[in-house]
């Protein structure tokens, strides 16, 4: 069983994303041991024994919480469907290389997909990143009135309000890093069908 469904549908950890399922646009980024692997075809056996960090919990990390701040002020995301994944694969890169060119940033996000195209705004977040630390999240103000409807008006596309709501996601989950330290394939039970054509 690929790590990301155990991600998915066992833990109920969502936020890492199914893309394509075949590890090519980098949606279901997650760190192994701090490296950046494609957990939709990783097998959840391949990981016992070692550290795995899902969107969840990058912000737990200095470097994650730089690479969080940083898409929030450029208000990188549009749709949102791959930035967990090209924001896993950014916090990695900024962990093993602190000022990277744009060279280092096209070789570690090429295999990111971003289907509304903000690569742009990735680099310079990116940079961003690189160049200072995390400043204190601010907060946003409520809606006027109060009106209970209008707090559950969804926010415009890519509007900080969503990318805010993106960000503190992690701070639900007490599973966003662990180690899973064995798999005890005896007692697993049968692979679920999966529709390989979307997300279950």
């Amino acid at each position: 069983m690929p790590l990301l469904w155990v991600l998915r549908d066992l833990l109920g950890m969502n936020e890492t994303k199914f893309g394509c399922g075949v590890a090519l646009c980098g949606a279901c980024t997650v760190h192994l041991d701090g490296i950046p692997r494609r957990s939709c075809v990783m097998p959840v056996s391949a990981t016992a024994g070692h550290s795995i960090t899902t969107i969840e919990g990058v912000g737990a990390t200095a470097t994650g919480k730089r690479v969080q701040q940083a898409w929030l002020d450029l208000e990188v995301i549009r749709c949102g469907y791959c930035q967990s994944g090209q924001i896993m694969a950014a916090a990695a890169l900024l962990a093993k290389v602190p000022a990277p060119t744009d060279t280092d940033i096209d070789q570690a996000l090429s295999g990111n997909i971003c289907r509304c195209g903000t690569y742009p705004r990735i680099r310079e977040a990116i940079k961003q990143a690189a160049r200072k630390p995390a400043a204190a999240k601010k907060e946003l103000p409520s809606p006027a009135g109060g009106n209970r409807h209008a707090r559950r008006r969804k926010p415009p596309v890519g509007s900080r309000r969503q990318i805010e709501a993106i960000e503190t996601i992690g701070d639900r989950s007490d599973r966003a890093s662990t180690t899973i330290c064995a798999i005890e394939a005896d007692r697993a039970g049968p692979c679920p069908p999966y529709d390989v054509r979307g997300s279950r």
